[in-house]
């Protein structure tokens, strides 16, 4: 059975939407759009952890490899992963920083450079000390899914799916599925075994059938 198309993408719709996101709103909010959808497209994030992300989650200089933190809150206990970060998007994050977060004031000093570290990634429009709600990028996903002629029904989790897919066809491996997404269980993994339609179109081929 097909499963159901407005929960996950396939790359051609993930680039559609990339593309939609720099067509709308201005520059700064094209830039964050862009940016969000990268990154929770690319990592596999969950809503809840792309909004609590801060500056100071990024290690771009660490010794092996770039990498980012991320927080999930897990039956009421908070746990911590490091994400490696692939070169394309450390340069976007990098990017993004410089262009769309305003300095704080007195940035020589000690104190507000660590409040400049600790900072929303993200900052709500109405409040910079916080961050952008979960509404907030649901709006602006839903938004931009309609400009890319998405489904109508697809939701912003459809980008975690996304990523489990792609990870799934490119391994074949549902442990690294788990991961990657940070499962704690691997039934947990399992939705994301689904078979595109080339791959299917192979084994058709391969299986062949009788008359």
């Amino acid at each position: 059975m097909k499963p159901d198309r407005a929960k996950y993408l396939v790359p051609d719709e993930f680039r559609r939407l990339l593309a939609a996101s720099k067509q709308t709103g201005s520059p700064s909010k094209r830039c964050r759009n862009y940016t969000m959808f990268c990154l929770a497209g690319n990592l596999g994030l969950r809503i809840s952890e792309l909004v609590d992300l801060r500056v100071d989650d990024f290690h771009f200089e660490h010794s092996s490899r770039p990498f980012v933190r991320i927080r999930t809150k897990k039956q009421g206990a908070l746990v911590e992963n490091d994400l490696a970060l692939d070169p394309k998007l450390a340069r976007l994050v990098k990017s993004y920083m410089s262009c769309c977060l305003t300095p704080m004031r007195k940035p020589g000093s000690k104190a507000a450079a660590r409040m400049q570290a600790r900072r929303c990634l993200f900052p709500s429009a109405e409040d910079s000390h916080k961050p952008i709600t979960a509404r907030a990028v649901q709006q602006a996903f839903k938004q931009t899914a309609k400009l890319a002629k998405l489904e109508p029904e697809t939701s912003f989790h459809a980008l975690r799916h996304y990523r489990g897919c792609q990870i799934w066809s490119a391994t074949k491996d549902i442990v690294a599925v788990q991961k990657f997404l940070r499962h704690r269980s691997v039934s947990s993994s399992s939705v994301y075994m689904h078979m595109s339609d080339e791959e299917e179109q192979r084994v058709n081929a391969r299986v062949g059938v009788i008359t």
